[in-house]
């Protein structure tokens, strides 16, 4: 008889991609779960037809994750592309008070326009000399006041691209745990969960909240790997002192 223990902390995960043998890792997890479900049929027969089986079938494990930290990698494996380093236009939006007649930009314009708009809603082009830009003679604002100024500017970063062709590849899915000495209170085993092969879900929702911190969460549904019909294992290693 195995011995009691208890578990109550989240899963640290590693997932592999399988054809490239890159893997990602996380331990800021805030939730990791595993649902598994079967159909089942009451097979039922004779006088008064009571039930004298149940079929059972399709076996389904499915995996969910919450992540209390944002990763790119973990959002492009769900769209099936890797994150690649991208140079692309970005239109900046900024809100800057007038300083000597002039405002100084974060970034640098793509085409010296940028356009001023002030809190009547009017808006003027003007031309920016690098990050400088000076009012133009006639504008209703002054020094002290702020102005919402937009232009074009050119970046390069981490970039994941969402492409309607592409779909998720197959992972190899670890969830870790420890689990406690029912008596002692102390650390008594390591506890893990591995799936060979997995898809992960394309859905996502990122709602951008004030205050708000964006938790992402990733789901995974287990496959058969080929030639066996066992889908996954759950392994418990006792820790030794």
């Amino acid at each position: 008889m195995s011995k009691q223990v208890v578990i109550q902390d989240v899963c640290n995960v590693v997932i592999t991609d399988i054809a490239t043998g890159k893997v990602a890792a996380n331990t800021y997890m805030q939730m990791s779960a595993l649902e598994g479900t079967i159909s089942e049929e009451d097979l039922r027969a004779g006088i008064g037809n009571g039930k004298i089986f149940k079929i059972r079938s399709d076996k389904d494990i499915n995996l969910n994750f919450r992540s209390a930290v944002f990763e790119n990698d973990w959002f492009a494996m769900t769209q099936g592309v890797e994150v690649l380093s991208d140079t692309v236009k970005v239109t900046r939006s900024e809100r800057l008070v007038i300083n000597a007649g002039s405002i100084t930009l974060t970034g640098t314009p793509v085409d010296a326009t940028v356009k001023l708009t002030d809190a009547d809603g009017s808006v003027e082009e003007a031309t920016a000399v690098g990050k400088e830009v000076e009012i133009p003679v006639g504008f209703t604002l002054t020094d002290g006041d702020d102005i919402v100024v937009t232009y074009q500017e050119e970046v390069t970063g981490d970039t994941v691209s969402i492409d309607s062709a592409k779909f998720s590849r197959k992972y190899k899915v670890e969830m870790q745990t420890i689990a406690y000495d029912l008596n002692t209170a102390e650390v008594y085993s390591d506890i893990y969960f591995i799936f060979p092969e997995t898809l992960p879900g394309g859905d996502f929702t990122f709602s951008f909240e004030a205050g708000t911190v964006i938790t992402p969460e990733i789901t995974f549904s287990v496959l058969n790997a080929r030639g066996t019909t066992e889908m996954g294992k759950m392994v418990e290693v006792v820790r030794t002192p």
